[in-house]
């Protein structure tokens, strides 16, 4: 699956197998570096169930 959002590519796919279940990527590709700044912080919150806040 892959999602873009003007100069951010958002990819999620399964990688492989395990004995658990399996492991799955997700990689997020930007244009500049405060566009993968502001992503890991976004994805930080999310991981940890924090409120995100949009600036539109």
């Amino acid at each position: 699956m892959e999602q873009i959002f003007e100069d951010v590519v958002i990819s999620i796919y399964p990688v492989e197998k395990t004995e658990d279940g399996f492991i799955v990527a997700l990689m997020v590709t930007t244009k500049t570096e405060s566009q993968a700044n502001a992503a890991a912080i976004a994805l930080e919150k999310l991981i940890c169930g924090q409120q995100i806040e949009h600036n539109d």
